[in-house]
């Protein structure tokens, strides 16, 4: 398995294995192609975008996507976007992936990863698994308009 950055050129791999990802259980969500390719294109041209992807032989099977931000004098990051093959959970291309990101921030000197993800869900489990660890703080809040 190769891991290595993403570029504009490998979105038409991506989007179609994002839709597929996120129209599985436990998100059953529904994604167009041309959404994912706007949310995912805005991550990469964000001002301190880092993100990778894994592939085998040529085939896109996983990637991590997100975005520094300073924050009080140092920079943190945020993981937008995770997704692996549904055909190849478990297999350790999550956590790869994961810690191919967490290498490459230390080395650029970040002082915070954080994210968002879905409550009890198996993304949950696999983040606390990777050692991240439930801000009691913070308090998510939304509101549509």
């Amino acid at each position: 398995m190769n891991i290595r950055k993403i570029t504009v050129q490998d979105l038409d791999k991506l989007c179609p294995l994002f839709v597929e990802v996120f129209r599985q259980e436990p998100w059953n969500e529904e994604w167009k192609f041309e959404w994912v390719e706007e949310r995912l294109k805005y991550i990469l041209n964000s001002q301190y975008s880092e993100s990778l992807l894994a592939e085998n032989a040529n085939e896109v099977v996983g990637a991590v996507l997100g975005r520094g931000m300073p924050f009080k004098g140092n920079l943190n990051f945020e993981i937008v976007e995770l997704f692996v093959s549904p055909t190849l959970h478990n297999q350790g291309i999550g956590t790869k992936l994961l810690t191919a990101l967490e290498q490459s921030l230390a080395q650029s000197n970040y002082y915070r990863i954080f994210l968002l993800t879905a409550s009890g869900s198996p993304a949950e489990s696999f983040y606390k698994k990777c050692g991240y660890v439930t801000n009691e703080q913070l308090c998510f809040m939304a509101k549509s308009l």
